[in-house]
C-alpha cells in the first residue's frame, strides 16, 4: 500500500500517536507502553526528517512552559522509576554517550515540542508558528538531541530486559 499522506500530515499522525502515548501511560502497562513509544518515536523521526527536509533553516525559539514541563516530567518520572535512570552495562558499548538527561526529561520535552506543532497544525497557523516550521526548526535546532537520546536509552531498557 502507497502512503499518499504529505509530510506534514505524516508527521501530524505521528505527533498525535506520540502526545496520546505520553498522555495516556499507565504503571500496570509499562512494558508494553515503552515498547510503543519506542516506535512511536521511530515513526515520528523519519515522518519529520522527510518534512525538515523540504523546510528551510529558520530560528527556532522554545516555549516558556517551564512549570507545565515540570509537572509532566515529575509524573512521567513516577511511572518509569528505575527505567528512568537506567546505566549501560560497562561492557555494552555504544551508550557511553547517554548525557541528555533521563528517559522522562527527554520524553517531556520531545513531548511540549511536538505537542506545541501539533496545536498549531490543528489551529491551521501560518508563518513563523505554521506547524511545519515550528516541527522542522525545533527538531533541528533542539528536540532531534531528545529524541536520539530517548531512543538510545529505550534501546538499553530493551537489551537490559
Amino acid at each position: 500500500m502507497i502512503d499518499d499522506k504529505t509530510p506534514l500530515e505524516a508527521v501530524a499522525e505521528a505527533a498525535q500517536d506520540y502526545c496520546r502515548l505520553i498522555e495516556q501511560v499507565r504503571a500496570n502497562q509499562l512494558a508494553e507502553w515503552l515498547k510503543c513509544v519506542e516506535s512511536a518515536l521511530l515513526r515520528l523521526d523519519a515522518s519529520v526528517r522527510r518534512l525538515a527536509s523540504q523546510e528551510p533553516y529558520h530560528a527556532y525559539k522554545l516555549a516558556h512552559d517551564l512549570d507545565a514541563r515540570f509537572e509532566s516530567y515529575l509524573r512521567l518520572k513516577r511511572y518509569l522509576d528505575h527505567y528512568d535512570e537506567l546505566s549501560p552495562e560497562p561492557e555494552i558499548t555504544g551508550y557511553n554517550d547517554l548525557g541528555l538527561g533521563n528517559l522522562s526529561e527527554n520524553l517531556i520535552d520531545i513531548y511540549f515540542e511536538v505537542r506545541r506543532g501539533l496545536a498549531s497544525y490543528e489551529a491551521g497557523m501560518v508563518g513563523d508558528q505554521s506547524a511545519q516550521r515550528l516541527w522542522s526548526n525545533g527538531y533541528r535546532n533542539y528536540w532531534q538531541q531528545h529524541l536520539q537520546e530517548a531512543r538510545k536509552r529505550l534501546d538499553l531498557i530493551r537489551l537490559a530486559g
